[in-house]
């Protein structure tokens, strides 16, 4: 290979001050210059060679220049970073953050959209992705648009669908960015950026999709669009807010068809103001794609069941195929997202116990015998990192769920969670008169034993198989799933109460006006209940402990758990703080504190002028020099402290 060179210039901006560190993978010599000066030097003659270097550094916009040498066989040549403020492994520089030009013609505030030279190729992507999903979907999609087409039910039904997926998504963009920074969004961010420019790359080397690894790819190739258009999270914590919303509405279709119209709206409504729903669906995490694939998985499976007034298609092809490559994907957006496999495989069991026990057969479908085969391709096909040597790889990705790493609040003390972890926290972040009609849906569940109500039974009960993994831990974070399940039981509940009240007032018109009440009231009772912690959803507790205050005195559940309140501490320091001063940031998670330019951080409180502190994992230290200024509160719960030193005097900004 003759010896050549290439050299890119221009600007960098870079959006907050502290360390950045910036690597090279190249064969042969590379060297990044920030400012006019060598910040990493991987020159020489060498084979495929990552080296990485680390610098303190301003914000602002730097002049920014990357050299690359090829003298002998091979080439190749990637640049990344770890920006200040980012946890997590290295990931490529975004695109909106790099300027052509001397910094002295960029406007550091100006806002970049994808460069143009990838929107093609994003279409691209996005028309194939959709013309897969309408084949796929075909038959389906044909029945469904007929249906509507032809009867009025049908165009209400697209009405109330269109109806509540603006309200959840209203519900959920709602001060979206108002809670800060949570623990683990920013790797996703990361790692979903990486896939997408991965794939617009052709980049298929396994070490290149190794991002995150302990969680498979597809719930981070969701966000990837959204990382793109902009070098923040709200892009794609939109992306969330919309997946969210999208599930909501989604629900009415699926109660709609395990049990009723009215379930089906009760449950929908629930779901867009649960306050637990509501955390998860403005956080950029795996939460949101979780609940919308396992309903998919499920609802599509169930459409091709026979059941009572219902002959499925012939073959049920679309339908089969849809829960086979839904059920890929969700798996591939968690492991612990088997539990589906739970639901499909007890319904099966209980449609064909006859045929399995009494004749010795096994009566499997062409199409539904394939769906476990798509299940496992698609999850394969998704995440590259598994495309060579899969087994290490999930090993890998298995090994990472450490069960004497994680000890949390439970009860007063520290300890491992558990085995009735799970059903102790759903019983008390769920509002308690929700808590009462999901235990009045068991009654109706057990009366009725269809295969709608045992469907929605398991739908609820799947999630808890995560009780038996390493993954018993977080709240009610994998049991996304199961909470949509139980809004549809609510209602369920709601409406079953209201069926009594009118056999009782021997007036079965009431039964229609009893349940829109009940679930109206429920509604809003539940909206109140979320507003009580607005913006920090994810610390809410029910009646039955409380209140959040009282979980915090006593430390019984976790408060604060993924960072809940640091934004609000470091935005107050930013308004009162002289310039210059020093910060000691002594909370849990640490990466996502975010200070004025001018504060410096420091460790330990001899030095510092303010101090942040939350409990999370901390001892409260000895502060004789500082007092309280500031407590970021939850319904009275305190989540981060803020002490200033008691003899500050200053400049103010």
């Amino acid at each position: 290979t003759p010896v050549f060179s290439v050299e890119w210039s221009g600007s960098i901006v870079l959006r907050r001050a502290g360390r950045y560190a910036f690597a090279t993978e190249s064969d042969d010599g590379s060297w990044v210059e920030l400012g006019g000066k060598v910040v990493l030097d991987n020159g020489g003659i060498h084979g495929p060679r990552r080296k990485e270097n680390a610098h303190m550094l301003k914000a602002g916009v730097h002049t920014f220049k990357v050299r690359y040498v090829q003298a002998g066989a091979g080439g190749m040549m990637r640049l990344f970073w770890s920006p200040a403020g980012r946890r997590g492994g290295l990931e490529y520089i975004s695109p909106t953050l790099l300027r052509p030009v001397p910094p002295e013609q960029v406007n550091p505030d100006e806002t970049h959209d994808v460069p143009p030279r990838d929107w093609p190729a994003l279409v691209m992507l996005f028309l194939l992705a959709l013309g897969a999903a309408l084949a796929l979907l075909r038959g389906p999609l044909v029945r469904g648009v007929a249906a509507v087409l032809r009867s009025r039910q049908g165009r209400r039904d697209l009405l109330v669908f269109c109806l509540l997926f603006a309200a959840a998504l209203t519900v959920r963009m709602y001060d979206l960015n108002e809670a800060g920074r949570t623990w683990d969004e920013d790797v996703y961010w990361a790692a979903g950026r990486n896939y997408v420019q991965n794939l617009l790359a052709g980049d298929t080397r396994s070490d290149s999709w190794a991002w995150n690894n302990e969680h498979p790819g597809f719930g981070k190739w969701i966000y990837g669009p959204g990382t793109l258009l902009m070098d923040r999270f709200e892009g794609a914590r939109a992306t969330a807010a919309i997946i969210g919303a999208l599930t909501c509405a989604l629900l009415f279709l699926v109660g709609r068809d395990l049990i009723n119209r009215r379930v089906g709206l009760l449950g929908a409504g629930l779901a867009a103001v649960l306050p637990h729903l509501l955390a998860h669906h403005k956080i950029l995490g795996l939460e949101a794609p979780s609940g919308l694939l396992y309903l998919l998985t499920i609802w599509f499976f169930y459409r091709a069941l026979p059941r009572k007034g219902h002959v499925p298609p012939s073959g049920n092809t679309g339908y089969h195929l849809a829960a086979g490559v839904c059920a890929g994907l969700l798996i591939s957006t968690r492991v612990s997202n088997l539990s589906v496999l739970v639901v499909i495989g007890v319904l099966y069991l209980a449609l064909n116990w006859r045929a399995i026990f009494n004749e010795g057969r096994f009566p499997v479908p062409v199409t539904l015998g394939l769906a476990p085969l798509i299940a496992l391709f698609t999850f394969f096909l998704v995440w590259p990192y598994l495309w060579e040597n899969p087994m290490k790889h999930l090993g890998d990705m298995l090994v990472h769920w450490d069960t004497d790493k994680y000890l949390e609040w439970f009860f007063g003390r520290k300890q491992k969670p558990p085995w009735f972890y799970f059903p102790l926290y759903f019983s008390v972040t769920m509002p308690a008169a929700v808590l009462a009609a999901w235990a009045l849906s068991l009654v109706r569940v057990a009366w009725r034993r269809d295969l709608g109500h045992i469907t929605l039974l398991l739908w609820f009960l799947a999630p808890y198989v995560v009780m038996l993994s390493p993954l018993a831990r977080d709240g009610v974070r994998y049991l996304v799933p199961s909470l949509l399940a139980a809004c549809l039981m609510a209602g369920a509940g709601v409406e079953w109460l209201a069926l009594g009240i009118a056999r009782l007032a021997r007036r079965p018109g009431l039964a229609t006006p009893v349940t829109a009440f009940g679930g109206v009231a429920l509604c809003f009772y539940s909206l109140y209940c979320g507003s009580t912690v607005h913006p920090y959803y994810l610390d809410y507790y029910n009646e039955l402990t409380g209140g959040p205050a009282k979980v915090a005195s006593r430390h019984t559940f976790e408060i604060g758990w993924w960072g809940e309140g640091i934004k609000e501490a470091c935005d107050y320091i930013g308004r009162v703080a002289p310039l210059g001063s020093r910060v000691w940031g002594y909370v849990h998670p640490t990466h996502v504190i975010a200070l004025r330019e001018d504060l410096k951080r420091v460790n330990g409180p001899g030095q510092a002028d303010y101090i942040m502190f939350n409990d999370l994992f901390n001892t409260r230290p000895k502060m004789p020099n500082h007092r309280v200024i500031y407590v970021v509160r939850a319904a009275g719960a305190p989540l981060v402290w803020v002490y200033e030193r008691t003899d500050l005097n200053g400049a103010k900004p």
